[in-house]
């Protein structure tokens, strides 16, 4: 595998250049995050990879600055990123699950030595939710809960419609539920099935649709980047509780009404839909923080530091990681070799 390590960036002068995170995942809650780092950052001048970040070259005279927030890592192989990239680590989650290309599990990579210097080197990390900050933090990395980077969304210049209500991926029992308990339109969407469509094909229906929460009286969500981004735009949201890995929302489920599927649909008096109440409004002390800490990154009010590996540890974090992949291969031989 084709590492990083040998290459090096000039931190005497480098032109500074704003990086945008981009995935090829089915969900279009991805790019609904990415619009909301483009709306922080003062221009745009190139698309990243996720899932490819270690592959990312520039000039020696360029350095690019990155907000890498998300789901880390469906790829964790590609760990740590080139050293072109200057990172701002924010709305940052790590997931305990094995991931869909090598088997292995990103806490155990990025956790592990020397991969684990990147981000104690770059921190303070900013944790999406309580669960990533537990694993930071137990690792002994320097990190805080900033909630996730949605929060910082704004409201489209659209007409709010008070007898629309949006049911956002929630069971067909739960939309049958709410159809014969309301007079008001019904509109339903997805966040999932748009993994063959074009980045600008993604980007503008992640657009539609935060124009179509943005209109309704109330949504109805099983989605956190649904729920999120409504409560940003100040749109009256319930979270339906069905994450079975329920780290990943630890922490965000206080920013708005949540409830769990029968909790919901055997008392209607919990949450009105036809009067729905106003959000709790209690995420503003981190959407605030959150823009004032891509601010101070983006206007250069932050240490430029030195990539934190040489070629020597590049080549070893690439040989752990593979002996990682070895191990999983093995194990799932029954431990033949």
């Amino acid at each position: 595998m084709e590492r990083h390590g040998a290459q090096q960036v000039n931190m005497d002068q480098p032109s500074s250049k704003y990086g945008l995170l981009i995935t090829h995942t089915d969900n279009i809650g991805d790019e609904i995050q990415s619009l909301a780092v483009r709306r922080l950052l003062p221009k745009l001048d190139r698309y990243i990879d996720r899932d490819k970040i270690n592959y990312v070259f520039a000039p020696s005279s360029e350095r690019i600055l990155s907000i890498l927030n998300g789901w880390w890592c469906h790829n964790p192989e590609n760990w740590p990123p080139s050293p072109a990239i200057v990172p701002l680590l924010l709305s940052f989650h790590l997931s305990p699950f094995r991931s869909p290309s090598l088997g292995l599990i990103p806490t155990e990579v990025f956790l592990s030595e020397p991969a684990i210097k990147y981000l104690k080197h770059y921190g303070p990390v900013g944790a999406r939710d309580l669960g990533t900050l537990e694993v930071l933090q137990k690792a002994g990395i320097e990190s805080y809960f900033s909630g996730c980077i949605t929060l910082t969304l704004e409201r489209p210049d659209v007409q709010k419609e008070n007898d629309l209500i949006v049911l956002n991926d929630v069971p067909e029992s739960v939309a049958k539920l709410v159809s014969d308990r309301t007079h008001k339109r019904i509109v339903q969407t997805t966040h999932a099935g748009y993994g063959n469509k074009s980045l600008d094909e993604r980007f503008a229906q992640a657009y539609r649709l935060l124009e179509i929460y943005a209109k309704a009286s109330c949504v109805v969500t099983t989605r956190l980047h649904c729920a999120l981004p409504c409560a940003a735009m100040n749109t009256s949201v319930l979270l339906l509780d069905t994450a079975t890995d329920r780290d990943r929302f630890a922490g965000l489920t206080e920013f708005v009404h949540h409830l769990t599927i029968e909790q919901f649909t055997s008392d209607f008096s919990r949450y009105s839909i036809e009067d729905p109440p106003l959000n709790l409004r209690k995420h503003l002390s981190h959407r605030a923080a959150l823009i004032d800490s891509a601010k101070r990154f983006c206007s250069g009010h932050q240490e430029a530091k030195p990539y934190p590996f040489g070629p020597v540890e590049s080549l070893q974090i690439t040989y752990a990681i593979n002996d990682k992949i070895k191990s999983y291969v093995n194990l799932l031989r029954g431990g033949r070799k």
